[in-house]
């Protein structure tokens, strides 16, 4: 696994390609004047996501938090670690982004890196907010939309796709240890904390991925506001993107929740075949 510290720009185009082949495509759409600047900012927040994920297997917890903390962007008048990071603060100051919400994916990776319990559904959204929301809400300044209310939709676009993955990855994130589903709304239906893999999907368990699954709802509503408030120029790749993430809503919905006979995914052709309609759909709403 690269750092951000040792990483090109060519580097960071082949995550985007590799690592996140649903936004990958969406970025495709975006005209090249943000387009670069979109998937270098993406590329960054994965790397820090993939520092925690998965870190060199010599590097100690310790090692993983001096890292984080060199990766932290500081203002441009500050050393940077390297050109690449010097860059990305660039980007901040040229679409006005507040350093603060690059601050934000730090603290929402050394949540993980400390493996905190969430225990309410308050402290599933304040997390999605800081590894997710926070992503919505600096593309939001990115793509030109830095007022109030956009970015608001664009914070709540972010937290409905990190609820998605936390509904998506029951299983994957329990053989890492790792719970997300808020431990209050597991005790109320008799689920314990180390019950995340039964041999079957009892009503119980159904019904906290439930309760989830109506919050990403949400979320993505409120999302969606949002899109119309961008520039002509950019709507259909975040309608494209949304799209993308929702599908995976879509299929655990279908399946009545049972996220634990294999991971949910929205295929290449499948993808593909959701550019058309949603883009006939991004036409009627310039009208």
């Amino acid at each position: 696994m690269n750092t951000f510290s040792d990483l090109t720009a060519r580097d960071a185009d082949r995550i985007i390609r590799s690592r996140a082949r649903s936004f990958y495509l969406a970025s495709v759409f975006l005209p090249s004047a943000v387009r670069r600047d979109v998937r270098l900012m993406y590329a960054y927040y994965r790397t820090v996501d993939d520092l925690v994920d998965q870190p060199p297997p010599s590097w100690s917890r310790a090692r993983v938090q001096e890292e984080l903390e060199r990766l932290r962007i500081r203002e441009i008048a500050r050393p940077m670690l390297n050109a690449l990071l010097l860059e990305i603060a660039q980007i901040a100051r040229r679409h006005q982004v507040p350093i603060r919400l690059l601050d934000m994916i730090i603290e929402g990776a050394r949540f993980d890196l400390e493996r905190k319990v969430i225990e309410t559904m308050d402290d599933l959204i304040e997390y999605s907010v800081l590894v997710a929301g926070s992503v919505g809400m600096v593309m939001s300044h990115i793509l030109g939309a830095r007022d109030e209310v956009s970015v608001a939709a664009a914070r709540d676009l972010g937290v409905a796709m990190q609820l998605t993955n936390v509904l998506r990855d029951v299983v994957e994130d329990a053989d890492h240890g790792r719970v997300y589903l808020p431990r209050e709304d597991l005790e109320r239906r008799g689920c314990s904390l180390s019950a995340q893999k039964p041999e079957r999907l009892t009503p119980e368990f159904r019904e906290v991925l439930r309760v989830v699954a109506l919050e990403a709802r949400r979320r993505y509503i409120r999302g969606w506001s949002g899109i119309a408030r961008l520039d002509p120029s950019v709507r259909f790749s975040i309608a494209l993107a949304a799209t993308l993430y929702s599908r995976i809503l879509d299929k655990i919905e279908r399946s009545d929740f049972d996220v634990f006979t294999g991971r949910v995914r929205v295929g290449r052709i499948e993808k593909w075949a959701l550019v058309m309609p949603t883009y006939m759909h991004h036409r009627q709403t310039l009208r």
